[in-house]
């Protein structure tokens, strides 16, 4: 359009009579795209519907699973969609890529995936109340740089005596309050995994701020920035915690009940096929917070509707009176480019596989 109106500058025509006949072709252009739509989703919480939505995003990245991630995406959208559809938020659905399997194998997890394992004994948990620490699992050292001479073997046990005391006060303090599972960000110390073991509460080690933020809204808990006995409201909720090898790799299930995150599990034999996908995820999801925040009509694929646009309002244009008709015009070619560029390279890629 730019270059077209180039065109216009050159040909003597000037800039404000350019711009009045783009905003007036602009405003017919979208009439026009509205008399071709061929498919309106009624129905944001239906995962059919859903899925006829996402189809078309995903078949154009070229991965041959459309089918099985159309639907997966669809039923993950429709699992954390909000009472109010408009605030539909895209951060709620998210990938885990497990190396293994084929694409066909990829499920939808109504919770969260994270590909680790869990530090201890304990590797699994039904209906367990949670703790989330944004903090390591070991006690703060002083600011001071010291040196401490032992001189025998009891006086290093009473060294690091009050340290331990002070781990298992803590740790008994999670057992006062019913906390099953604890997550936390940074280093976990060996005797704070003693300790979790002995009282059989599974620890999770977190490495990204953003797992932190997401468990927060999954399980509806609070971060917590110290050490100590949680309270009740900072205390959250998953129906079933465990650990499970994928493909040969160790992931840790996170399922909730009144679902606000899911996770779309990958799995693919090469990380690039693996990134491939995870990107077509991520366009589909995006087409949804379209279609639930902005418009729920459909058009044609493939340059269909552009090129039906051009037609349109090249006829239009030759009717509207002033230097604008020109502008009108140029406006009306510029919808070509779609169709072309789709032309060519389905051209070149007829000339490819021969």
């Amino acid at each position: 359009m730019l270059a077209g109106a180039l065109e216009l500058c050159k040909e003597g025509i000037h800039m404000s009579d350019i711009i009045k006949g783009y905003n007036l072709a602009a405003t017919k252009s979208l009439e026009l795209l509205g008399e071709n739509c061929c498919w309106t989703c009624g129905d944001v919480r239906n995962i059919e519907q859903m899925t006829k939505a996402v189809h078309t995003v995903i078949g154009s990245k070229n991965t041959g699973f459309e089918e099985k991630l159309a639907e997966c995406v669809a039923q993950a959208c429709v699992q954390v969609m909000p009472e109010d559809a408009r605030k539909f938020d895209t951060d709620s659905v998210r990938c885990a890529k497990v190396i293994g399997g084929s694409a066909g194998m990829t499920q939808v997890v109504p919770g969260m995936c994270l590909v680790r394992d869990a530090y201890g004994t304990e590797k699994a948990k039904l209906k367990a109340r949670v703790a989330i620490f944004d903090v390591g699992m070991e006690m703060t050292s002083t600011e001071a740089k010291s040196t401490v001479l032992l001189n025998s073997a009891q006086e290093l046990m009473d060294f690091t005596k009050s340290e331990e005391v002070q781990m298992e006060d803590f740790v008994k303090g999670l057992v006062e309050a019913k906390v099953d599972v604890v997550f936390c960000k940074g280093a976990v110390q060996d005797i704070a995994t003693h300790y979790l073991n002995k009282y059989k509460i599974m620890v999770i080690k977190i490495t990204s701020k953003f797992d932190i933020k997401r468990l927060c809204k999954a399980l509806n808990a609070t971060a917590l920035v110290r050490l100590g006995k949680p309270l009740p409201e900072e205390i959250g909720y998953a129906e079933d915690i465990h650990c499970e090898e994928l493909g040969g790799t160790k992931t840790i299930m996170i399922r909730t009940g009144d679902s606000r995150i899911a996770t779309i599990v990958l799995r693919g034999a090469t990380p690039h096929l693996l990134d491939e996908l995870e990107r077509a995820i991520d366009d589909a999801v995006n087409l949804v917070r379209c279609v639930t925040t902005r418009d729920q009509r459909f058009l044609p694929g493939g340059g269909a509707a552009e090129i039906e646009v051009a037609y349109k309002l090249a006829e239009w244009g030759r009717t509207v009176s002033g230097l604008e008709q020109y502008a009108a015009v140029k406006f009306a070619e510029c919808f070509e480019v779609v169709p072309r560029i789709l032309a060519k390279n389905a051209e070149i890629g007829r000339a490819s596989c021969r």
